[in-house]
C-alpha cells in the first residue's frame, strides 16, 4: 500500500509539472490580438510563436533527451527542464520584437523536451501494465488542466491590468501590460523544480545488471517490424493533435471574433471547460482502456482512440456553426471531452509494446512526429486557411472545420491500421522477454 501511495505521489508531482508546462506553452492563445497589435505581427507570424518556434526544438531535442532518459537519472533530467522552461517563460515578458520572442519560445521548448519521455518511462516503472493507462491518463490531465488554467490565469491578469497599455516593473522598466502574464505563469514553476528534485528515481523494471544498454539504432531496428502499430498510433495522434492544438490556439480567438465576447470572459469559460471536460475525457478514456483490456480485448487502448476520433470529429463540425456564444459553448463541452479521450490510452499502448530500455527513446521518436504535426502544423494551418484560403479573419470558423474534417479523417485511418497490428506487437515483446 505504501509503495502504491508513493507511486501515485510521483504521478501527482509529474502531473503538476506537466500542468505548468502547458500553462507556459499555450498562454499565447489568449494574447493573440495584443501581441499582433503591439509587436506589429501578422496572423501567420503569431502562429509561428504559438507553434513552430516552440515545436522546432521541443521535438528535435526530445530524441537526445529520450536517449538520455533510458540511461541516466530521469528525475534530474526533468528537474533541469522545469527550471529552464520556467526562467525562459518569464523571459518572454521582456521581449521587444518577433525574433526575441521566437528564440525565447524556442528555449521554452528545449526545457519542456525533457519532461514527457522521462515521465512516461518513470510511470511505466512505477505501475503494472493493467494500471498503466489510468496512471498515464492522470499524468495526461496536465495538458488540459494546464491549458485551462492558462486561460483563467491569463484572463484574470488581463482583467487586473485593465486598459493600461504598458506597465513598469522594478529593474526592467516599461513593458506591455500583457507581458506581465509571462512573469506570473513562469516563475512559480521554479518551486515545482525543487519538489521534483525530492522524488525517488524508480528501479527500471525488467532490467538486470546483465541487461545491456540498447543503442538508438537498435530501438529504430525494433520499431521496423512494429511499424504498423507504432507509426499508426503515432501519426494518428499527430493528426489528432493538429486539431487539439489548433483549438487551444484559435478557439478563444474564434469566440472573440465571431460572438464579440471579451477576452476575459472567453478565458474564464473556455478555461473551465478545458479543465473539467477534457480532464474528465482523458480519465474516462484511460479507465475504459484498462476495463476493456481486463475483459481480454488485446487492442483495447486503440479501440478507445477509434471511438474518440469519431465523436471528436462530429463535435468539431457542429460548434463553429452555432449562431451565438451560448450554443457554441454548449457544444464545446463535449468537444473538449473527446479532445482528450485517447491521450492516456495511446501513450500506455506504446509503453506496453516496447522493451524497458527503449521506452523513453521510442516515446521521443513518437513525440517528435506528434508535436511537429500538432504544434508545428496544427497551430499554423488554421491561420493559413484563414489568411489565404478564406481571406477574412471573421471566417475563422470555416478554417477550424476544414482542419478538423481533414485531420481527424486521417487520424481514424491511422488508428485503424494500428488496431489491426497491435496484437502482433505484443506477441513480439513477449517472445523477446522470454529469450
Amino acid at each position: 500500500m505504501q509503495k502504491t501511495a508513493y507511486s501515485w505521489w510521483v504521478v501527482i508531482v509529474l502531473t503538476v509539472a506537466y500542468i505548468f508546462s502547458f500553462i507556459d506553452r499555450v498562454i499565447l492563445a489568449l494574447l493573440v490580438e495584443p501581441i499582433k497589435r503591439d509587436l506589429h505581427l501578422s496572423e501567420v507570424e503569431v502562429s509561428y510563436l504559438m507553434g513552430f518556434s516552440f515545436a522546432l526544438f521541443y521535438t528535435i531535442l526530445g530524441i537526445p533527451f529520450g536517449w538520455l532518459a533510458d540511461r541516466a537519472n530521469r528525475k534530474w533530467i526533468i528537474t533541469f527542464g522545469i527550471f529552464t522552461w520556467s526562467i525562459l517563460t518569464a523571459g518572454c515578458g521582456l521581449v521587444r520584437n518577433f525574433w526575441q520572442f521566437f528564440f525565447m519560445r524556442a528555449g521554452v521548448g528545449i526545457g519542456e523536451a525533457t519532461l514527457s519521455p522521462s515521465a512516461y518511462s518513470m510511470i511505466a516503472d512505477y505501475f503494472p501494465k493493467d494500471k498503466l493507462a489510468r496512471a498515464l491518463s492522470v499524468y495526461g490531465t496536465g495538458i488540459y488542466i494546464g491549458s485551462g488554467l492558462s486561460m483563467i490565469a491569463g484572463s484574470s491578469i488581463l482583467y487586473m491590468v485593465g486598459d493600461s497599455p504598458t506597465t513598469v516593473i522594478p529593474y526592467f522598466g516599461e513593458i506591455f501590460s500583457w507581458q506581465l502574464v509571462f512573469f506570473y505563469v513562469g516563475l512559480p514553476g521554479l518551486l515545482i523544480a525543487v519538489v521534483m528534485a525530492t522524488v525517488r528515481e524508480p528501479r527500471r523494471q525488467g532490467i538486470t545488471e546483465a541487461t545491456p544498454n540498447v543503442s538508438f539504432r537498435e530501438t529504430l531496428a525494433y520499431l521496423l517490424p512494429n511499424a504498423q502499430s507504432f507509426f499508426g498510433i503515432t501519426f494518428g495522434l499527430g493528426f489528432y493533435t493538429m486539431v487539439t492544438y489548433s483549438a487551444a490556439s484559435w478557439v478563444p480567438t474564434f469566440l472573440v471574433r465571431t460572438y464579440g465576447v471579451g477576452k476575459v470572459e472567453v478565458g474564464f469559460y473556455y478555461g473551465i471547460s478545458t479543465i473539467l471536460m477534457a480532464g474528465a475525457g482523458i480519465l474516462v478514456g484511460g479507465w475504459l482502456a484498462d476495463h476493456w483490456q481486463k475483459r481480454g480485448i488485446v487492442n483495447a487502448k486503440i479501440r478507445v482512440a477509434l471511438v474518440g476520433v469519431v465523436c471528436f470529429l462530429i463535435c468539431n463540425l457542429i460548434f463553429p456553426l452555432m449562431p451565438n456564444f451560448a450554443l457554441a459553448y454548449l457544444f464545446i463541452l463535449p468537444t473538449n471531452f473527446f479532445a482528450s479521450f485517447p491521450f492516456g490510452a495511446l501513450p500506455a499502448a506504446i509503453q506496453a509494446m516496447m522493451p524497458n530500455q527503449m521506452r523513453a527513446s521510442s516515446s521521443a521518436v513518437g513525440l517528435l512526429i506528434i508535436n511537429l504535426m500538432g504544434m508545428g502544423l496544427g497551430t499554423t494551418i488554421v491561420a493559413v486557411y484563414t489568411q489565404y484560403v478564406f481571406g477574412a479573419e471573421n471566417l475563422i470558423r470555416y478554417s477550424l472545420m476544414l482542419n478538423s474534417a481533414i485531420s481527424l479523417s486521417c487520424a481514424f485511418v491511422c488508428f485503424w491500421i494500428a488496431h489491426q497490428a497491435y496484437g502482433k506487437s505484443l506477441e513480439r515483446l513477449a517472445e523477446r522477454e522470454k529469450s
